[in-house]
Parts: C-alpha cells; structure tokens; sequence
C-alpha cells in the first residue's frame, strides 16, 4: 500500500514538472523569437519575410532545446 501512494505522487511530480518545463519552453521561445525578429529587422535590415521566417526559426530552436 505504501509504496503504490509513494508511485502515484512521484508520477503527479513528474507530470507537473514536465507541464513547468513545457511552459518555459515555450515562453524562452516566444521571447527569444520577438528578439530575434526584433534584431533581424533593425540591424542586419532583413525585410518583412526574412524578419518573420528568421524569428519563426529561433524560435522553434530555442523552445526545442529548452524543453
């Protein structure tokens, strides 16, 4: 018996830290797309696409290899 209650609150851990890591992903890669876009378009003078695909991909990388 103790040891199924001792499971069952490791996996709620597990699954809370996991849903934690998630939503850091995904806010280091939003952040982290704005200033990639953000430096795309006013120092290397990137056009509108170039500034929103060079975002778009910074972003996915970053929140990947965040979570």
């Amino acid at each position: 018996m103790e040891g199924s209650c001792y499971f069952a609150w490791n996996v709620e851990m597990m699954v809370y830290r996991w849903q934690e890591a998630r939503r850091d992903g995904i806010f280091a890669g939003l952040t982290s797309g704005l200033a990639g876009a953000l430096v795309g378009s006013k120092f290397m003078g990137f056009g509108r696409n170039k500034t929103i695909i060079s975002g778009a991909c910074e972003s996915r990388i970053i929140a990947h290899t965040k979570s």
